[in-house]
């Protein structure tokens, strides 16, 4: 059912991309990529990715092209099979009074705006797809489904030159480490679909790639990235030897030294990111990310529960030892562990304030509050709440 779902979505639904040659050349990107939405989140929920996750890695994950060249695609065809029609026809009229007045000088007629949105792309009303062949000439016969196959591939080029080859701007930090570490362009201008995306495999092995392939993981250098945290100070919180970033985290670590050697076949090669992730066999692969998985969150458990008690020994010491206090020591120090409430209808209060708690902040979690006591004064609850480590 998971592969079922991925492949209904590699293109737009035909209903959303009704009429497309008309109403697409008036509006912009930016509210093409609102029109698409709700497919990027469906697929963004099944790789269980972050919201921060640009819509271009997510395409770029699956292969699909985005709205945009859909609606080029549309609108080239539409001009070309206008062209085809005789002169008296009413579409044909109608494109060329267009034409007319925006000649004239009418900038919102629909051939002015599909001029400006055709050069936006490096394209012109009278240079359109496909490229590669001319059409007029009497030695080429293409079908129609031929020209249309051609002019779909000639838009899919456009897009990935414009968007990962060669744009127009910087990418941002995100979209370039994604370029660098883990898309693949072919040698003929086409991105590559990842093999785990073919490949049948348990869910949570799947979502496991997925996240570390779209950086939707809890590593220090995309924990990090969010915090602008200086890259050579995002340490490795296991070893503290190295940034921790995907390579390191799945190539160099010592602390999953011993699942790397239960997973030979995945190393034979160089231990780097891109020929990790690019090994033939994508469930082995799976397999050894949900190990690390595992073990990265048992480690700083464990971690957590060790720094935890220095606090507690530190004040049970200031507060046993007389010579720390003046006057007759009597004191004591309890701990205890309670549990918030899910229930909406409960009042969860900040232990340390007392102070109801926003709506939003209302979560099952465990916290340990430290008291203190001396003489007859007691001290408000000092929370400590712990967090989910992976």
């Amino acid at each position: 059912m998971f592969r079922i779902s991925i492949s209904l979505s590699l293109s737009p639904p035909p209903e959303e991309m009704y009429a497309a040659a008309v109403w697409a050349p008036g509006i912009t990107e930016a509210m093409l990529t609102q029109i698409e939405r709700p497919q990027i989140t469906m697929i963004s929920r099944l790789l269980r990715s972050k919201p921060s996750v640009p819509h271009d890695i997510i395409r770029a994950e699956l292969g699909t092209p985005p709205m945009l060249v859909e609606a080029l695609f549309q609108l080239v065809t539409f001009i070309l099979r206008v062209r085809e029609l005789p002169t008296s026809r009413l579409t044909r009229l109608a494109f060329e009074s267009s034409r007319h007045l925006a000649e004239t000088g009418h900038e919102g007629v629909w051939y002015a705006q599909t001029y400006r949105w055709l050069a936006d792309h490096g394209m012109g009303i009278t240079d359109l797809p496909p490229f590669q062949y001319d059409l007029s000439s009497p030695h080429i016969t293409l079908s129609r489904s031929e020209r249309n196959r051609i002019i779909r591939q000639d838009l899919l080029q456009i897009h990935v030159r414009e968007t990962w080859i060669a744009p127009r701007e910087p990418l941002p930090t995100k979209r370039q480490h994604y370029r660098e570490h883990f898309l693949t362009v072919t040698a003929d201008g086409f991105i590559q679909r990842p093999r785990y995306m073919d490949t049948y495999m348990a869910p949570a092995e799947r979502v496991a790639i997925g996240q570390l392939r779209l950086s939707s993981h809890q590593l220090e250098i995309e924990i990090g990235r969010a915090t602008h945290t200086p890259r050579d100070e995002r340490l490795c919180r296991i070893c503290r030897e190295e940034v921790e970033d995907e390579e390191h985290y799945t190539c160099r670590c010592q602390a999953y030294e011993d699942i790397r050697d239960r997973y030979p076949q995945l190393f034979r090669g160089p231990r780097e990111i891109r020929a990790l992730l690019g090994t033939e066999d994508q469930r082995p692969l799976g397999r050894f990310l949900v190990e690390l998985q595992r073990r990265r969150g048992s480690l700083l458990q464990q971690q957590m529960e060790i720094h935890l008690a220095p606090p507690l020994r530190l004040i049970l010491q200031i507060f046993s030892d007389p010579h720390t206090l003046e006057g007759p020591a009597r004191c004591g120090v309890s701990h205890y562990t309670e549990q918030r409430s899910l229930d909406d209808s409960v009042d969860d209060r900040d232990p340390l304030s007392g102070e109801l708690l926003h709506i939003r902040e209302r979560f099952r979690r465990f916290t340990h509050a430290i008291t203190w006591r001396y003489r007859d004064v007691s001290s408000a609850p000092l929370s400590i709440w712990t967090p989910r480590a992976f």
